[in-house]
């Protein structure tokens, strides 16, 4: 697939994850697990519960079928998307605005399910908060 093809698909997978409902999904998600990553005070986390690994890998399966879901509309398969996302590491970022805007997702998107990053938001409101606030932002810059 070529880059400005690989660019343009990784734009509408953000469209879409960036839409009203799955923020909305992933924001409920995130505000009905929060007290599982208050229950341990900061200074004792530094060995992460399991109970923290485990709401992380329920909200991954969300996101990963959700973005199956749109996948399977799109003809294309999770395998090709996981190696789009590798392959959109390398796309120059001068190549052209979209291109820019894709690889910008790809490391939203994989700053998002990455453990340690899952983590800390969780275990701050404002932080968590922020975070939606970028990409409700995001959201209504793209085109």
């Amino acid at each position: 697939m070529t880059s400005t093809r690989t660019a343009a698909l990784l734009l509408s997978v953000a469209r879409h994850c960036l839409s009203v409902d799955l923020l909305s999904s992933w924001e409920t998600f995130m505000a009905e697990k929060e007290p599982v990553f208050l229950s341990l005070p900061p200074e004792e986390d530094s060995e992460y519960s399991l109970d923290f690994t485990k709401v992380h890998e329920e909200f991954e399966e969300i996101v990963q079928s959700q973005i199956g879901a749109f996948l399977e509309v799109e003809g294309v398969s999770m395998a090709e998307f996981g190696e789009m996302l590798v392959n959109a590491r390398n796309i120059p970022a001068g190549d052209s605005e979209e291109s820019s805007q894709a690889a910008a997702f790809v490391e939203l998107l994989v700053g998002l399910v990455e453990f340690r990053a899952f983590v800390d938001i969780m275990r701050s409101r404002d932080k968590r908060n922020y975070y939606f606030q970028i990409l409700k932002m995001w959201r209504s810059s793209l085109k």
